[in-house]
């Protein structure tokens, strides 16, 4: 798109990452479902494109992350597993980033929030995650995990304070809501949940699935993530309550992005910053009696949201149908920019769907991984 510089200017646009953690696609009224109340989000989609057919490199945060932000496959990070019981690997310093690509182009990189990366976010200016435990706003939040979105938020809101910036800006607001789901099912095993609480979500039309016919790793999908087998003896209405939880999460999440792209707002260079939105990953969501995220590849879990929204965004309100991986996050990001993507990359750029136009060499199929989850025996 136009000509390509090697150096940040100030015309160039300031970019906003916001990643989500384990956001489904199903969830968003601006995708398919009228599940969650986020203005926030539908918001950016009413001045943005969705893109519909947007797919993890893996249903697991670190393998999905690493992914990310190198632009390569879990396999070819060696980030294959969330660490804990298994080898921990970590992507290499010299491996070409998306931070290092955008820091050598001139722009200021930071990164606020939950990382997870296992060394790909190399290149970004990191600003430590808080854990303070601030007071809790409902009867919802069981771990230290509750209160994080909250410190990154009033970092933000600090940081978008700062009005002067001599040269273009990449910063990332890594949330990690609603990934605290996780924590609801730790807190309920087993079977501690009230069955009397009113205004439940129905449950998924495929909730009721017959697993009998599907391959041994979904049969015993009990056996091979914790999560599955601390849900394994909810009743209906339990798995109800789980979908409300997680819809609670999803809402506390767009709260804070609304603060967020509050404060960038108020700043003078707002109408000149583009924003991408996505997730790393989905969430079971109660689909075939599965809780969070896992060994299979349904669309709950593997499909997640993708928006650019922004400035120079003239297709507002448009869906994309195009294929979309997070290898691709990486050249739409240096197009934006108006870099060059390093030559190695196999993800394209999605940009030209945001003015009208065709994205060049679509792809015609996109890939999913799974190799563990990394956790020991005595996790369960």
């Amino acid at each position: 798109m136009g000509s390509m510089i090697t150096q940040a200017d100030s015309t160039q646009p300031n970019i906003l990452i916001i990643l989500a953690d384990q956001l489904a696609a199903q969830a968003l009224s601006c995708y398919v479902a009228d599940f969650a109340n986020t203005p926030t989000i539908d918001e950016l989609a009413q001045n943005g494109v969705c893109f519909t057919k947007a797919y993890t490199t893996c249903p697991l945060r670190a393998p999905a992350r690493a992914s990310c932000w190198s632009g390569l496959l879990p396999h070819q990070t060696g980030v294959m597993s969330n660490g804990g019981g298994w080898e921990k690997n970590v992507v290499d310093e010299n491996t070409i980033s998306l931070g290092s690509t955008l820091t050598k182009a001139g722009y200021d990189c930071h990164h606020f929030g939950k990382e997870y990366d296992f060394g790909a976010l190399h290149g970004f200016k990191r600003h430590e995650a808080g854990w303070e435990i601030f007071e809790a706003p409902d009867g919802l939040a069981y771990n230290q995990d509750s209160w994080q979105d909250e410190h990154t938020t009033q970092q933000l809101e600090a940081f978008f304070q700062q009005q002067e910036h001599s040269e273009p800006w990449c910063v990332i607001a890594d949330m990690q809501n609603p990934h605290n789901i996780c924590g609801f099912v730790a807190e309920n095993t087993p079977n501690c949940l009230d069955d009397s609480e009113p205004n439940l979500p129905d449950l998924p039309s495929n909730f009721h699935t017959n697993l009998s016919d599907r391959p041994l790793p979904v049969q015993y999908v009990c056996c091979s993530h914790r999560r599955q087998f601390q849900s394994r003896n909810w009743n209906d209405q339990q798995w109800r309550q789980y979908r409300a939880a997680y819809r609670h999460f999803i809402e506390r999440c767009d709260k804070h992005l609304q603060r967020i792209l509050d404060a960038l707002r108020k700043r003078s260079d707002a109408e000149n910053t583009r924003i991408l939105f996505f997730a790393d990953h989905g969430d079971s969501m109660g689909a075939h009696k599965l809780a969070t995220k896992h060994t299979t590849f349904y669309q709950e879990t593997t499909r997640i949201p993708f928006i650019i929204s922004g400035a120079g965004v003239s297709e507002k309100g448009h869906h994309a149908d195009q294929l979309v991986s997070l290898i691709d996050i990486f050249p739409t990001v240096c197009d934006v920019a108006g870099i060059e993507k390093p030559h190695h990359l196999r993800g394209i750029s999605h940009l030209p769907s945001t003015i009208g136009q065709q994205v060049d060499d679509q792809h015609t199929c996109v890939v999913s991984q799974w190799h563990t989850q990394c956790y020991s025996a005595k996790d369960f």
